[in-house]
């Protein structure tokens, strides 16, 4: 770890889903506080311990915290007592009617910025570590994801005008196809972004790397929720759903093994390149429903 006052280690959490997802980020927030890496309770921990250690920054995708779809208020002021200083979202983001209601005062979350404009909630978002800001921006996938605004023809512009403010930029890209996230993680390196951190498809890939000196990236950070479960859901319904073609409601897991996937960034926050970037997986068993959690699914 370098220890350069300028450099400043970023933590961003895959996407939250459900309740396990929102008990098991909180229970990871407070090893990672309190440097308790060797509680009992701990089933696996896989990190960078050095970088761990002194993280600056804490971030995660939320768009399925609530129930696998959408984020309540209840779960959104969870979150950041937690310890969640910003928070992105993606196409499930709007799916519980209530964020209609309080979005507009939820600072902490940066909406997609190719959404359509007449979905309420910030498209950008400067937040301070320290004496530096780091932009924030989300950005959904277009190709087998469902219509939205072309990011190639609206980022361009909004990144130049970012650069003017800080050097430090973050894109979420909540995105379904591979090839999509790769192409776009280039063009956005050649654009000088520090970071294209992928999420959606909720499986960890191990691809981390540093493009062009400059830009942190990785295809899917991972997701956090139920370990033993489809990508967050049940077996039972995922499996009518997918085999059979029965419509059937997903239904997210509440209890068991719960899985926590993220990756920490490292960034000099006077050039805005991104010089390290790591993976990390949490274990922790959750025997029986979490009584100190909302009972929000």
């Amino acid at each position: 770890m370098c220890k350069k006052l300028t450099y400043k280690n970023i933590l961003f959490l895959g996407d939250i889903t459900g309740r396990l997802g929102r008990s098991v980020v909180r229970d990871l927030l407070e090893i990672i506080k309190n440097k308790n890496f060797k509680s009992k309770e701990i089933v696996e921990l896989d990190a960078d311990l050095e970088v761990l250690k002194n993280i600056d920054f804490y971030m995660a995708n939320c768009e399925n915290a609530s129930g696998g779809f959408g984020l309540t208020k209840k779960n959104y002021e969870d979150l950041c007592d937690f310890g969640l200083q910003a928070l992105t979202g993606g196409n499930h983001i709007w799916d519980k009617s209530e964020i209609y209601n309080y979005i507009h005062n939820a600072t902490n979350i940066v909406c997609p910025i190719n959404s359509s404009n007449k979905l309420p909630g910030l498209r950008e978002q400067f937040f301070n570590i320290e004496n530096y800001k780091l932009a924030v921006l989300s950005v959904l996938g277009r190709t087998f994801m469902p219509p939205v605004n072309s990011f190639w023809e609206i980022l361009p512009e909004k990144i130049e005008k970012i650069k003017k403010v800080t050097p430090n930029i973050l894109i979420d890209f909540h995105a379904e196809a591979t090839a999509e996230k790769v192409c776009f993680a280039r063009w956005a390196s050649d654009m000088e972004v520090s970071c294209v951190l992928g999420t959606h498809t909720h499986v960890q890939t191990a691809d981390e790397q540093i493009i062009n000196n400059k830009t942190a990236y990785i295809t899917d950070v991972g997701f956090c929720g139920a370990k033993n479960s489809i990508i967050g859901m049940d077996y039972e319904s995922s499996y009518k759903k997918l085999s059979l073609g029965i419509a059937s409601k997903n239904s997210v897991v509440k209890k068991g093994t719960a899985l926590a996937n993220g990756v920490i960034v490292t960034i000099n926050m006077e050039t805005g390149c991104a010089i390290k970037i790591s993976r990390l997986k949490f274990i922790k068993k959750y025997n029986i429903e979490d009584n100190n959690m909302n009972k929000e699914s």
